[in-house]
């Protein structure tokens, strides 16, 4: 990088760090992810800036801080998720079940965690909040940033997902 393009982001950073931080506390609600992500943004825009000429450096440095963010509430939410329903399935499990039942239950759901663990990172979230949060579609497509069409590919895709791993465990019959 040349000492133009790094005194150009240094700029940046005097002139907006503030309002940056300040924005992505608003959103994180959690100081230390908001300068972990700030950190990032920086580093990624300086990987950028040497490359193009960029007409609005601050609104570029505020997308990517922006889209950053929404990466970190998605991890949040599915460490969130995936800890009620872990919590929702041992539930279930431990309801009255004599212990062939409780072991059949433990195994379908080791299979449905390693289903939904298989999945591509999009298709898990639009899974687990359709059904892990019960949030509909459109919903669903609001907090990804996808059309309710792709949520309903998702979902239909991670339902066939968990179907395909219990059939290939002997659990579910073809």
């Amino acid at each position: 990088m040349n000492d133009l393009a790094r005194h150009r982001v240094q700029c940046l950073i005097e002139t907006h760090q503030k309002d940056l931080q300040a924005m992505l506390r608003r959103r994180l609600d959690c100081p230390q992810d908001a300068a972990d992500v700030a950190q990032e943004a920086y580093r990624r825009l300086l990987k950028i800036i040497p490359a193009q000429d960029i007409q609005s450096p601050k609104a570029l440095l505020f997308h990517i801080a922006g889209q950053l963010a929404v990466n970190v509430l998605n991890r949040r939410d599915w460490h969130d998720a995936k800890h009620d329903g872990d919590a929702a399935l041992e539930e279930q499990t431990s309801r009255d079940h004599n212990p062939e039942q409780q072991l059949s239950l433990s195994q379908t759901q080791a299979v449905i965690r390693a289903a939904i663990d298989s999945m591509p990172p999009r298709r898990r979230e639009a899974f687990v909040l359709h059904r892990f949060h019960n949030l509909t579609y459109p919903q669903i497509a609001d907090i990804l940033g996808i059309s309710v069409a792709m949520v309903e590919k998702h979902v239909s895709a991670g339902l066939l997902t968990c179907r395909q791993h219990l059939q290939d465990a002997g659990l579910l019959e073809p």
